[in-house]
């Protein structure tokens, strides 16, 4: 009788684990690569959030895994931008805006990174892009949700 109730917990809990994880992967962003950006802006004019990202950058890392994954961060971004994940050292071109971008030569960096950043690399760094397409903002350094959430209102109330 004990090693039934026992059983019949942990067949829950397993059960409550496994919806849970699947709520999570359901409420998670879908990241657009950058090539998608003007297709998505002629459906709906909304702002762009471009995350440029290096595969070595821990505070990048965190940020995916506090700010990004934040239930609010998230819900407000997939309501109100368009959200794109740029890998800042990305070796194949990459088509932007009608114009194709290689490797910076002796750099490990974009072309489209770099003119992003004004040649000021640093990361993480979210680039913010109007409703049309067009440059609205950088904001480098790693971000808390809240802080995240006082720019995304800012750039979103501007954009109205």
């Amino acid at each position: 009788m004990k090693l039934k109730r026992i059983l019949l917990s942990l067949t829950i809990v397993s059960l409550s684990l496994g919806f849970s994880s699947f709520q999570q992967e359901n409420e998670s962003l879908v990241w657009l690569k950058i090539e998608q950006v003007d297709e998505y802006i002629i459906k709906e004019n909304r702002p762009v959030l471009i995350d440029l990202y290096t595969s070595w950058c821990g505070w990048c890392k965190h940020m995916d895994k506090n700010t990004f994954s934040d239930p609010v961060v998230s819900a407000y971004l997939k309501e109100n931008f368009y959200v794109v994940k740029f890998n800042a050292e990305r070796t194949t071109p990459v088509n932007f805006r009608g114009k194709s971008y290689g490797r910076v030569p002796d750099t490990k960096y974009n072309e489209l990174a770099v003119a992003m950043l004004n040649g000021k690399m640093a990361f993480p760094t979210i680039v913010y892009l109007d409703a049309t397409g067009a440059y609205h903002s950088t904001d480098p350094g790693y971000k808390t949700p809240e802080q995240l959430l006082v720019k995304l209102k800012e750039i979103v109330a501007e954009s109205k």
